[in-house]
């Protein structure tokens, strides 16, 4: 509002150094029809130096005051200009202001999308989790050759005696499972177990982890035993 009222002022003081312009411009009008009058009596000999003084005084006077009133309309000029800039710029920086408050709702929007979305997930998957079979094999017999098909299940030896598990030299990188002894039957992994420096259970309740590390060539299978083993 106070920009605002800056050029009105503006606007006012241009309007009033136009009327004093237009009265000193009146004035020299005047001053020179006097002057020139002056002269004409100075022809006829009746014209004195005193009215000379003056008229060549006044005339100066309403020349500097015509030049004074120039130099003032520029300075309100230059004004109004340095108020109509600083108004443009109020302009665009409210619309600067409007355009980043109008993104950030937006992106707010969008961050509340991207946590509800993120939220579903995180509930899917749990959901998925908790109701996801448990797969597994059980193993009733004292003697069980591992199947390729059951890899990353888990094998519950049940047998009440001693249990052979024999671990095939042709399964392939990564093969993997888990297992336990859940009878009073320890478990003993044979064949290609190059790897395996203990190859029992250790007693009931026993669990652990199989798997392959590498089978170079597809027929030698070095297979790695953890969990709860004896020699």
């Amino acid at each position: 509002m106070a920009i605002s009222t800056d050029v009105q002022g503006s606007a006012s003081a241009l309007a009033a150094l136009d009327l004093a312009n237009k009265a000193l411009t009146d004035v020299a009008a005047l001053l020179a029809r006097a002057t020139a009058e002056n002269n004409r009596t100075v022809a006829a000999g009746a014209a004195t130096d005193a009215k000379i003084t003056i008229l060549t005084a006044a005339q100066k006077a309403v020349s500097d005051a015509m030049s004074e009133l120039s130099t003032v309309r520029d300075g309100v000029n230059a004004k109004a200009l340095a108020v109509a800039t600083a108004q443009a710029a109020v302009a665009d920086a409210k619309d600067t202001i409007d355009n980043t408050a109008a993104a950030l709702e937006a992106l707010a929007e969008q961050v509340g999308d991207d946590a509800a979305t993120a939220q579903n997930a995180a509930t899917n998957a749990e959901a998925l989790i908790v109701s996801a079979p448990v797969v597994r094999v059980v193993i009733p017999g004292t003697s069980y050759t591992l199947q390729a098909e059951h890899i990353g299940k888990y094998h519950d030896f049940t047998a009440a005696t001693a249990i052979t598990v024999a671990l095939p030299a042709t399964m392939p990188e990564g093969w993997h499972c888990g297992w336990a002894q859940l009878g009073l039957g320890r478990v003993t992994f044979t064949g290609a177990h190059n790897a395996l420096e203990m190859t029992t259970s250790a007693a009931k309740d026993a669990q652990g982890f199989l798997r392959v590390r590498d089978n170079t060539g597809g027929n030698a299978a070095y297979w790695l035993l953890s969990g709860e083993v004896a020699e």
